[in-house]
């Protein structure tokens, strides 16, 4: 065997090895996960287009939840991976909004920022803590927020 056709042989073997260990892989066992939804308002009317995110608190397990409210200011959290719930635990919430100047809305695929958007929700909700908490279990999963 020459040495051209000794590195298209080895070539083609690590190429069956990597594609085999790729179909091996198996999905993220996820933890126990709550449905849970809410509302949020402003001012007292509904909040469309607004980021929900449920950030955990220490003890609790998974990297929380978020959602992006509809035009009722209605929102269903999602874990990761896009999995319907969140997991059961006490949770510091945040919310953001960002418009452009003349107050339309900011494509999903850019940093708002980068194109002169700005935050709409007041800083006190943007960051933790926030001062809005959520506490989810089965008998505990809806949330009505009021900025």
């Amino acid at each position: 065997m020459n040495r051209r056709s000794f590195n298209l042989v080895s070539l083609f073997n690590l190429f069956i090895f990597t594609l085999a260990g790729c179909t091996g892989a198996t999905e993220p066992k996820l933890p126990e996960l709550i449905p849970a939804m809410g509302t949020v308002s402003v001012d007292d009317k509904p909040a469309a287009g607004v980021t929900v995110r449920f950030v955990p608190k220490t003890g609790t397990p998974g990297n929380g939840s978020s959602a992006v409210t509809d035009e009722k200011g209605s929102f269903v959290l999602n874990y990761i991976n896009g999995a319907a719930g969140i997991p059961p635990g006490a949770y510091d919430v945040t919310f953001s909004k960002f418009e452009m100047p003349d107050g339309s809305a900011v494509s999903q695929d850019i940093q708002p920022e980068s194109v002169g958007a700005k935050q709409v929700i007041p800083n006190q909700y943007t960051n933790v803590p926030s001062g809005k908490e959520a506490n989810v279990s089965a008998e505990s999963d809806f949330f009505e927020f009021k900025l």
